[in-house]
Parts: C-alpha cells; sequence; structure tokens
C-alpha cells in the first residue's frame, strides 16, 4: 500500500543496517559436557572386538597368613595351573549416521548470509545432541550394570537428594557408597580422581537447593576453597547451579543439553536428554582421544570409525546443495564394575 516518505519506508530491508547481525543459539561443538564423561577409542574397522577382562585374580588372597603362597624348600613350586584370570570377547559394530540439509541455488543466491556455513554448523550440535543421546542410552541404561552398581538412593538411604540434610547426609552417603563399589570391583585400579559425577540440570538444581549443601557451603573449611575453584573457568561455573566443580572428591559435570522431540511444523516440544532422576559417578580418566588399542577402564567408550566429516557436495542436476555431517561409530559401557547409577535421586 502507498506510504508517506520516512527513514524507514524509503530503504530496502537488508542486514547491513545492523552490521549483517545473526541472532543464533549456536553452542560450539567442542563445549558438549558429552565430550567430558566419554572417551573416544578410534578404530580401523567398522566391526571389531575389545577383551574384557575381570579383575579377582590380582587380588585374590584366601588366607591372611599368605599360607597358600608358600614354597619350602626341597618341594616342586606351585605351579598355578588354576590361577589365571578370566576374560570374554566383546563385539561393537559402528554405526554410520548422516545429518543433512538440502541448500537450493535460488536460495543460496538470495541469501544475505552465509547460509550454507550456517548450517553445516547446525547439523555439527544436531551430530553432538545425537552421541549425548546415544551415550545416555547406555550410561543410564541400568539393565548393563551388576545390580550392586545400581542404587536407589530413595530406599537405600530414606530420602531423596532434595531432603538431604545435615543430619541425613544422603547426598554423601550415596555419592560414597558408589565410589566404594567401584573401588571393591575394580580392586582399587579405579580411585575417585578418575571418577566424574554425571547428572541432569535438574538434578544439579535439587542438590544445590538441599540443606546438605546449604549446612555445606556455611559450616565446612573447605567451602570457601571449592566456590573459588568453581569460577575457576567462568565458562562452565555457572552451568553447575551453584555446585562446586569437585562435590566431596568427584569431578561435577551437568549436562544440560536439550533436544527438540518435534517434528518441523509442530507445536514445539524441548526436553533435557539426560534424565531428570537419576545420577551417574563413572570413571572417565585421562585424555578425550586414547591411543588405539590402549588398557583402559573408562566406563563409557566410543568407538569412533568416522567422527565429524563435513561435507558440502553441490548437486549439478538438480541445482543444489547438500550439506551432509557424517559420524560412524558404536558407544558401548565398556567398563560397568567402573560406574554406578543412582536412581530414584530428586
Amino acid at each position: 500500500m502507498p506510504v508517506h516518505a520516512s527513514p524507514t519506508s524509503v530503504v530496502v530491508p537488508n542486514l547491513e543496517a545492523t552490521n549483517r547481525l545473526i541472532v543464533d543459539f549456536a553452542r560450539n561443538v567442542n563445549e558438549f559436557p558429552v565430550l567430558k564423561y566419554t572417551q573416544i577409542q578410534p578404530v580401523k574397522k567398522m566391526l571389531g572386538l575389545w577383551l574384557d577382562m575381570t579383575v579377582e585374580e590380582a587380588g585374590r588372597i584366601l588366607n591372611t597368613d599368605l599360607s597358600d603362597f608358600v614354597w619350602p624348600d626341597g618341594q616342586d613350586a606351585p605351579i598355578g595351573l588354576e590361577q589365571t584370570e578370566s576374560f570374554t570377547f566383546k563385539t561393537y559394530q559402528a554405526v554410520r549416521r548422516v545429518f543433512n540439509a538440502a541448500i537450493g541455488d535460488l536460495t543460496r543466491d538470495n541469501a544475505e548470509w552465509d547460509i550454507i556455513n550456517q548450517n553445516a554448523s547446525i547439523k555439527a550440535r544436531q551430530a553432538m545432541t545425537a552421541r549425548t543421546q546415544a551415550a545416555v542410552n547406555k550410561i543410564f541404561d541400568t539393565t548393563l550394570y551388576p545390580s550392586t552398581h545400581v542404587i536407589d538412593v530413595n530406599s537405600t538411604f530414606g530420602a531423596k537428594w532434595p531432603a538431604a540434610t545435615t543430619s541425613n547426609l544422603v547426598i554423601r552417603k550415596s555419592l560414597n557408597a558408589a565410589v566404594q563399589r567401584i573401588i571393591d570391583d575394580t580392586l582399587g585400579a579405579v580411585s575417585s580422581k578418575d571418577l566424574v559425577l554425571v547428572m541432569s540440570d535438574n538434578v544439579a538444581k535439587a542438590i544445590s537447593e538441599s540443606g546438605e549443601f546449604a549446612d555445606y557451603l556455611k559450616g565446612s573449611p573447605d567451602a570457601l576453597g571449592a566456590l573459588r575453584y568453581q569460577f575457576k573457568d567462568e565458562d562452565v561455573a555457572p552451568k553447575n547451579f551453584g555446585l562446586p566443580r569437585r562435590l566431596y572428591g568427584l569431578e561435577v559435570i551437568v549436562d544440560d543439553t536439550r533436544k527438540v522431540t518435534t517434528k518441523k511444523g509442530q507445536t514445539k516440544s524441548i526436553s533435557p536428554v539426560l534424565p531428570a532422576n537419576m545420577a551417574a559417578v563413572i570413571a572417565r580418566p585421562g585424555a578425550l582421544v586414547v591411543p588405539y588399542s590402549p588398557v583402559a577402564f573408562s566406563t563409557c567408550t566410543f568407538y569412533m570409525f568416522q567422527e565429524m566429516q563435513v561435507e558440502n557436495i553441490y548437486d549439478q542436476i538438480n541445482k543444489r546443495t547438500l550439506v551432509r555431517v557424517i559420524e560412524n561409530y558404536a558407544v558401548e559401557l565398556t567398563a560397568p564394575a567402573a560406574g554406578v547409577v543412582l536412581t530414584n535421586v530428586v
């Protein structure tokens, strides 16, 4: 419709007016929390085996006087034919996944921004969200752990974490129980320095608002140091909902990754990837990527055949660019003895 001349009616709107400002909630793929509690094992084949050793023989002491190991002079030495460790070969099978989008030439040419690379970035973040979901599916699957490595906090300690107080110490007791069970079943090979406490932001919120944690901050001589350490990395500390980066000796990892669970065009539904009422104490020692075929005891491992392969392929016939991010991996609970799932925490 006709308009009178004014500063806003005599120009064609374009991005230059805002210095090409683009509002996009873009999370760096390297900052997804899943990278902090899983380990990546590069593999050369999509299908392969890993060797799962039990850890009984190294600590088998039947008699406190060590009489089983005595070798009297002049007698045959004990042979130990039955004293070897047991093992199991387990199989991984990588699955290739593609996260893609198609951008037509007319859309590309008329866009006021680099729409191709922006969509590549979006698909990379979608791939990392999917990787988080794959890890969560294993880590919080209670059927994959020994029964003693699944602790119902409410029934075992008489309360959930929001009701934790200085009197019942439910949070401390449940974390101590988890650490002890891991130490028991790994014969101390995994210590608290190798362990991380993984939880959703809903669980972190419950801990930070509990009476036990409030009293911990008020009364502990370590509280000030814990809080100072909490904000050492200002980029990640606020995500812990007021929790220190280490709680009762365990590194705290709050994974606030979200997923959209509705199709495009439907009423948007967003939910956390991690469960809202569970936490896990798991081993994640050393570096993110481990050397090929190491001895390792990370609780959850990605057997990575292809990682974050980004492709922009031009389709000449259909006049469009195919944006693809390809990942090819298997995710396995490689060391369930080095992990404990805490249920009914909230």
